[in-house]
């Protein structure tokens, strides 16, 4: 039979050691918090990759720091939260629904979700367009009014621009003349 008792004793503790790894990594795997710290992860990868693109990586430092901030919040957030509710049945029910609501954000949509929110969206859609119309025909409104003092505005304006220009000409056409005038004087003088 080839096989000791003792090669037979290391075989079974070796499977039994690869088992108990695969089960704590498959554990580890599917605990919420496990699951929560990588979609946390996933998002701040997102967001980095994101924030790069846009800003350039020179920010890096600072929301790095500001994600282990969070981060830190994030972990002890569970004994403050127990803390705080011990012995408060609405607290504890508030924590909860905060709770669930995180967890509903990390998952993904379902189909029926989905469906709920086209339909929304469908009967949201006229009161969109609706809306839209009465802001288009205010607005016209707004320009009808405003249209007329606008013009008035801009003749006044085109008025006493022509009038400071008229001004300047005839300011321009005095000046030359006086000089032409003393110029004249001048070579009077010297004949």
């Amino acid at each position: 039979m080839g096989t000791s008792p003792d090669q037979l004793k290391q075989d079974i503790e070796d499977t039994r050691a690869g088992l108990t790894h695969n089960v704590d990594t498959l554990a580890e795997k599917v605990s919420p918090s496990s699951i929560a710290s990588r979609r946390v992860e996933d998002a701040r990868g997102v967001f980095n990759n994101a924030k790069d693109r846009v800003m350039g990586s020179s920010l890096t430092d600072r929301a790095s720091s500001v994600t282990d901030s969070v981060t830190d919040t994030v972990s002890s957030a569970p004994d403050a939260v127990r803390a705080k509710a011990q012995g408060s049945p609405l607290a504890a029910g508030v924590i909860a629904f905060g709770a669930g609501l995180l967890v509903s954000s990390l998952m993904p949509a379902t189909e029926k979700e989905q469906h709920a929110a086209v339909a929304l969206k469908e009967k949201a859609e006229p009161l969109t367009n609706q809306a839209t119309e009465e802001v288009k025909a205010q607005a016209q409104q707004l320009k009808e009014a405003i249209t007329p003092a606008a013009q008035d505005a801009a003749q006044q304006v085109k008025s006493t621009a022509q009038d400071a220009a008229t001004a300047t000409k005839e300011q321009a056409a005095s000046a030359r003349d006086d000089l032409r005038g003393g110029d004249n004087e001048g070579t009077q003088a010297n004949f």
